[in-house]
């Protein structure tokens, strides 16, 4: 016993020792983050029913992550940051991929910054800050299609710049990486975000061939709560072949004091089975700082495709318990209109069976 705990001893020993001579860099460190979002949502039409459910993730998607850079000197580093996707209410980790919120490794410089994998396109960088309700996790627009509420793409190097008086500017490629068909499932985006004083504005431009594969599967029926897109009955087709996705986005927002104003917009084409659909989308809103731990936002947003048209308020509250936690309220109205075309708020899972919808929700959220 007296040997082993001898070993052991010198096994520490040498370790350290070892540690004491290998290089080490003062400039780089690795962080371990992450959040949780879980609370009680009631949904007034869950496909033909109300619903009380224990969900997840809605606010702010529930993560585990490492993020970590190195000084590489004369003002670059290189960087990377990786996250992970969870349910709070059973633990089980995204089916998708262990990593597959986030993963990306890159550099970083006085320019701005370049990086490679799976990661956010330019739209959710560039425009989040016009999105008017930041305390609603249901406030998005309908079917979420035109990536204004944050979405990732695959395979994908994108450029940064920094902040110059007041511009910054960006581009990603994202690559099919299908054999033989350089262009099979690839996609671009171009943008800007200018800021002056109480005044911002931006623009992004999305273009992406075959988008409707694998994780990016469209669900129209589901989704939007239509039964025809593209001229194909969709209650019968649950994942359309889109061959072309573009939209062309973007927002304005204005501060007065603890107010700001803020309104966003979008246009997106799809094209597929030599038909083509148009789906556009206005919002405008208010979010406020009444105290410093308390913030209220209110949205309104009308969207519309072909004969359908949907109307949505949002509004929510989010108090601050500490720097780290916080518990938020939301309230949903949708109604939809047009033949055939049911209410579907953006991410409670669930249509409704007629044309209106309510979603309420009180949740809690920490950070780490």
């Amino acid at each position: 016993m007296k040997i082993a705990k001898k070993k052991i001893s010198v096994l520490v020993a040498a370790l350290i020792s070892a540690g004491a001579v290998m290089p080490a860099s003062a400039q780089s460190s690795v962080t371990i983050y992450g959040v949780l979002d879980n609370g009680i949502t009631y949904l007034s039409n869950n496909y033909g029913h109300a619903s009380y459910q224990l969900t997840s993730g809605i606010l702010s998607g529930n993560r585990f992550g490492f993020k970590g850079v190195e000084d590489l000197g004369g003002g670059n580093k290189a960087i990377f940051q990786i996250e992970s996707i969870f349910n709070v209410d059973n633990g089980k980790a995204s089916s998708i991929g262990t990593f597959s919120r986030i993963t990306v490794v890159g550099l970083s410089n006085r320019y701005g910054t370049l990086l490679l994998g799976h990661q956010y396109d330019l739209e959710r960088d560039l425009l989040s800050d016009f999105l008017p309700n930041s305390n609603d996790g249901y406030s998005g627009h309908v079917g979420d299609y035109d990536r204004l509420g944050g979405e990732r793409l695959s395979n994908v190097v994108k450029f940064t710049s920094r902040e110059f008086h007041g511009l910054t500017v960006g581009g990603d490629y994202g690559f099919g990486n299908v054999a033989g068909s350089f262009g099979e499932g690839a996609s671009f985006s171009v943008g800007f975000r200018y800021a002056y004083g109480p005044l911002a504005f931006g623009s992004v431009y999305t273009h992406e061939n075959r988008p409707t594969v694998g994780e990016y599967a469209m669900a129209p029926y589901a989704d939007l709560g239509v039964s025809t897109f593209l001229g194909q009955d969709v209650t019968k087709i649950t994942n359309p072949v889109v061959n072309l996705q573009r939209t062309f986005a973007g927002g304005v927002s204005y501060t007065i004091g603890n107010v700001t104003l803020a309104a966003d917009g979008s246009h997106t084409e799809f094209l597929g089975y030599g038909q083509k659909e148009i789906m556009k989308v206005v919002e405008f809103g208010a979010n406020s700082r009444i105290r410093p731990n308390l913030t209220v936002a209110a949205s309104f947003q009308h969207d519309w495709m072909a004969g359908s048209t949907w109307n949505q308020t949002g509004f929510g509250i989010d108090y601050f318990l500490s720097a780290r936690t916080d518990v938020y309220l939301s309230f949903d109205y949708q109604r939809a209109s047009g033949a055939g075309t049911l209410a579907a708020i953006d991410f409670v899972g669930a249509r409704s069976d007629s044309q209106t919808q309510i979603a309420t929700r009180i949740a809690m959220r920490h950070r780490f």
